[in-house]
């Protein structure tokens, strides 16, 4: 199965060296024996003809969905073709917002700030009831799912944390491709446009174990289950 990254953002150039950039990140998350890869750097209006890959990824961005920029709208129009055509596609923090702001959810600059660092969820509606650990680092949130997507992860500081669109959608907020070093890294290089609220108890859990494994399964059999080569 090819799967196609759709590059929206791009880490700091100080930790791509070490890192990757977030293509590599999740080619390197997703590694199975079944799956190739592909990287379109959507943001500088580099798309794929919608057939070109078996399913997509959408990564996390600096910007905002609600940025009045070229690329987002024909973004938005590539994921209404993937619905329209079953093509599966899964999406991360700005990848989740988009997805959702696409298919008719609201997407706004959360009111009570942001949310940074080792985050803890709770996995609802057709999944099993557990918690997963993942990095996080967004102030935008869903706060009006779609109509036909279900929401299967949350947290009291954000309610719309994840949601399926039966087979052709998923979509969480959260960062399983960053693991502790690279967030670390990343408040390092871009902390200083976060509130000191922000950034409290930052480092305190940063090293706790995190639901990589859990996370990856549930975003490999999505593709798996749903690949219609």
């Amino acid at each position: 199965m090819k799967i196609g990254i759709l590059i929206t953002g791009h880490p700091p150039e100080n930790l791509i060296e070490e890192f990757g950039n977030y293509g590599d990140m999740f080619a390197q998350l997703l590694e199975d024996k079944n799956f190739t890869f592909s990287t379109y750097t959507v943001l500088e209006n580099t798309f794929p003809k919608l057939n070109d890959c078996d399913g997509y990824i959408i990564t996390g961005s600096k910007f905002g969905v609600y940025d009045d920029l070229t690329w987002i709208p024909r973004l938005e129009e590539f994921i209404r073709n993937c619905f329209n055509t079953a093509i599966p596609i899964a999406g991360f923090c700005f990848g989740h917002q988009i997805i959702a702001q696409a298919m008719g959810g609201v997407v706004e600059k959360f009111s009570n700030g942001w949310d940074v660092g080792y985050k803890t969820y709770a996995l609802e509606g057709s999944l099993k009831s557990e918690k997963i650990s993942v990095m996080a680092w967004h102030q935008d949130q869903v706060i009006e799912k779609p109509k036909d997507s279900e929401i299967i992860a949350s947290s009291d500081f954000c309610k719309i944390a994840g949601l399926a669109y039966g087979k052709t959608g998923l979509s969480l907020q959260s960062h399983p491709e960053y693991n502790s070093a690279f967030l670390k890294g990343l408040m390092r290089e871009r902390g200083s446009v976060l509130p000191k609220k922000a950034k409290e108890g930052f480092y305190e859990n940063i090293d706790l174990p995190l639901s990589t494994g859990r996370v990856t399964d549930m975003v490999k059999t999505f593709f798996k289950t749903n690949n219609n080569e």
